[in-house]
């Protein structure tokens, strides 16, 4: 992953997550609930290979959405996995998301627009959502 997807489009922080890695300026998730804000209680991701154990910024997934988008940066058979295995090569707008322990993330390509609307939180997914429908609307005027 780090090589065909992670390193050439420069995501720097992406990486998959043991349970003994120490990340630097990592968050701290949080719920909600009846008695206000609390801290999640922490729970180890690295049963979840592939999805909810990596880590990533909302930087990274903008840059990923740009490469892939624009179809640079990557080896070619990593676009065919992207493309082809997950059907992506045929929409005109990708859209993926989410959730782990109150992480949340979604990545939205407007291919045919050029744009690409990322977001990454610590308490869901809720108040992204609202962006989620918003940004591209504001980038159309």
């Amino acid at each position: 992953m780090r090589e065909l997807v992670f390193d050439p489009p420069g995501m720097k922080p992406t990486c998959h997550v043991s349970g003994q890695l120490v990340l630097e300026n990592r968050a701290q998730c949080y719920q909600r609930l009846p008695a206000g804000m609390q801290n999640a209680p922490l729970s180890g991701l690295s049963f979840l290979v592939g999805g909810g154990s990596l880590y990533s910024t909302a930087d990274d997934l903008v840059r990923f959405g740009i490469a892939w988008s624009r179809r640079k940066g990557m080896p070619g058979g990593t676009w065919r996995v992207f493309g082809e295995g997950l059907g992506w090569a045929r929409s005109k707008t990708v859209r993926w998301n989410g959730k782990t322990s109150q992480f949340g993330a979604f990545l939205d390509l407007h291919v045919e627009d050029d744009v690409v609307v990322a977001f990454a939180g610590n308490i869901g997914v809720a108040g992204g959502a609202l962006l989620r429908d918003a940004v591209p609307k504001i980038v159309a005027g």
